[in-house]
């Protein structure tokens, strides 16, 4: 038997625990008719259209998380994974027949959200004892010369919205600030 390999540009995607939950509750037969549909319409955009029973109900229940994967990929890549031309905002996902209702937001979407808006902002103590304690440990003469520079790095990201030069959220400070000795003599 000849295999043929199915050609993707995408490399990979967010494997969501929804995705497996719901797979654990399928058939066997089931189980592999939604995984197919999934990766089918993550790495190759092809929307299903013949699902049937539970592999369908499966499917419909992550609808909005698979297409908002696919929506941001190729809004990203500026690509369509089904080889289309990319035109922005048209690509509309699989809507589900719900006769206009709109869904809530499934656990993942929920999660995902929360994820995006936890940003840390230590106080000025915790930001120069950790370049101190961690990165300067072994060289508290360079501490004491840079001190001032840092200390004034970290009070212009606070006072601008803990956003970095070129306009980005801070997300990790502590990778932020180790960046900055490479600047400061």
């Amino acid at each position: 038997m000849v295999e043929i390999m199915k050609l993707t540009k995408r490399k990979g995607f967010n494997f969501f625990r929804s995705y497996y939950d719901v797979y654990n509750e399928l058939t066997i037969k089931d189980k592999l008719i939604f995984i197919d549909a999934l990766l089918d319409r993550q790495f190759l955009g092809i929307k299903p259209t013949k699902l049937k029973g539970m592999s369908k109900f499966a499917y419909i229940s992550q609808t909005n998380s698979i297409d908002s994967q696919v929506k941001g990929y190729e809004d990203k890549t500026k690509t369509r994974l089904d080889g289309r031309l990319y035109i922005k905002g048209e690509n509309t996902p699989y809507v589900p027949p719900t006769d206009g209702v709109k869904l809530p937001p499934t656990l993942q979407e929920e999660e995902k959200g929360e994820e995006k808006e936890q940003y840390v902002i230590p106080t000025e103590e915790e930001f120069m004892l950790y370049l101190k304690n961690d990165r300067l440990k072994d060289d508290p003469e360079r501490y004491k010369l840079i001190r001032r520079p840092l200390m004034d790095k970290y009070q212009a990201w606070v006072a601008g919205g803990w956003i970095d030069g070129k306009g980005n959220k801070i997300k990790n400070w502590k990778s932020k600030a180790c960046h900055q000795l490479t600047y400061i003599k």
